[in-house]
């Protein structure tokens, strides 16, 4: 028999499930590139057979979403998965005249399956020279960023679980008896907690209301999730971007918020009738997991960070975004949005749509960045080994434009997704990104070379509808 917590959803799945559209799905879709995979494998069929055994052994992939009039919803009991109808290839989707870019950005618009587990795969058809490219698509209400890597990670991991080659990990304070990173005397460390709980229950919660009800400036970022859809992906090299990073002594998630806000700035200078305002608002998820959990489901909480926009320099627009981030570390200001989630999971749906309703009138956020880590393991499809991974999340009511950041060794993967209705406004986003990845990274390049390797133009991907 199911459990309880086995079946029920928190107040973020809930969220997610209130805040979906038609035009809005709230689904997270990830791009796995694979290279040196046998020919054999690039069949859907095969693909279904190799992964078979991973998706039973995952619950939620077996479980469907069961919507209930006036009730909660809640997930099913595990049931046989017809992978036919979940692993799929592009081209069973294609329309007469279309080409492949227009295929694949539809599908990974469509929303899923309501009457299925919440999940697909499609793979991409390639030249057998080219690198194997899979698209993975999951509801929000399944797992948020990181519980969606990991999921994939688990789908095609490899038999060698050792860490992926190249990938350096930071190492870990020691922890003391109480199991803590550095933590104090248990007693003491039992009373601050009581009493921060104490003073941040009801404090965490105004200042995550007044949040979404002081800002009411409009910017071109702001507005209805349009018709086009359009997928961006940038590379970047992680070596120059720690050595950014390092320059500024900021952090990297610091380095990531600089650069979107540089980018921003040439977007805006160069749009036509756009004023550039002061900042914009960027709404950060924050992980509420213990350090190097994994676990599924969604465990996030946001920060609203200001991004400096005009007249600042890229040092001086770094060291404010630190500034700010850090006075967001100290309020420990994600505990609003977990308090809110708990309220919603108590009062129901109704409270998140209003949430979402006020905080997209007010705009309370233009954007949504995200810095999402990559695999731990080694990820291989028969023998071919992960290149390339890009991540993007939904767009949220009231803002068209979200932004993450994916590592793999030594290579990263800036991808952009946007929904405005004029598709040319995306294409001269990504080439403002594109720039100041470029002009911001290029000092730091360790191979000798003038540009950001790789220096191919970004990947686009568009289409007419949602």
């Amino acid at each position: 028999m199911n459990t309880l917590a086995e079946t029920s959803l928190s107040g973020q799945d809930l969220a997610f499930l209130a805040w979906e559209s038609a035009k809005r799905p709230m689904h997270i879709a990830a791009t796995a590139e694979f290279e040196g995979t046998e020919v054999e494998l690039r069949s859907v069929e095969a693909l279904r057979e190799r992964l078979r055994p991973s998706v039973v052994a995952e619950a939620m992939l077996t479980r469907r979403l069961v919507r209930r009039r006036w009730l909660t919803p809640r997930w099913s009991a595990p049931e046989v998965v017809d992978l036919a109808a979940h692993v799929r290839s592009l081209a069973e989707r294609a329309k007469p005249g279309e080409s492949l870019e227009d295929t694949r950005t539809r599908v990974l618009a469509t929303p899923l399956d309501a009457n299925r587990p919440l999940w697909e795969i499609w793979l991409e058809p390639t030249d057998p020279t080219a690198p194997l490219r899979i698209h993975f698509k999951v509801h929000h209400v399944v797992a948020d960023g990181i519980g969606a890597l990991s999921l994939l990670e688990r789908l095609f991991a490899s038999t060698d679980s050792g860490p992926t080659p190249g990938r350096r990990r930071r190492a870990r304070a020691p922890a003391n008896a109480t199991g803590h990173m550095n933590a104090p005397p248990a007693r003491a460390h039992a009373r601050t907690a009581d009493r921060e709980k104490r003073r941040t229950r009801s404090g965490g919660l105004l200042r995550f209301v007044g949040e979404h009800l002081t800002r009411g400036v409009r910017t071109p970022l702001s507005g209805t999730v349009g018709h086009g859809r359009t997928y961006h992906s940038l590379s970047l090299d992680a070596e120059a971007f720690q050595a950014l990073r390092a320059h500024q002594d900021v952090s990297a998630n610091e380095t990531l918020l600089a650069l979107v806000a540089g980018a921003l700035e040439r977007w805006l200078a160069a749009e036509p009738g756009a004023l550039v305002p002061e900042f914009v608002r960027a709404f950060c998820p924050v992980s509420l997991r213990a350090p190097g959990e994994r676990t599924g489901g969604n465990r996030i909480a946001p920060w609203f960070v200001p991004l400096p926009i005009g007249g600042v320099s890229r040092a001086e627009r770094a060291l404010a975004i630190r500034a700010s981030t850090r006075r967001l570390r100290r309020q420990r200001a994600e505990r609003g949005g977990d308090r809110m989630a708990r309220l919603v999971r108590r009062f129901g749906t109704w409270l998140a749509r209003l949430g979402m309703a006020v905080a997209a009138w007010r705009n309370a956020f233009d954007l949504v960045v995200t810095n999402v880590p990559g695999p731990r393991s080694t990820v291989t499809l028969s023998k071919g080994r992960l290149s390339k991974l890009a991540a993007h999340p939904p767009l949220f009511p009231g803002q068209r434009v979200c932004i993450a950041v994916v590592q793999t060794d030594d290579r990263w993967t800036l991808a952009l997704h946007t929904g405005f209705e004029d598709t040319r406004r995306a294409d001269r986003l990504a080439a403002a990104l594109r720039a100041e990845l470029h002009d911001a990274l290029s000092p730091f390049e360790t191979r000798g070379s003038n540009e950001v390797r790789p220096s191919a133009p970004p990947t686009r991907r568009r289409s007419g509808s949602a």
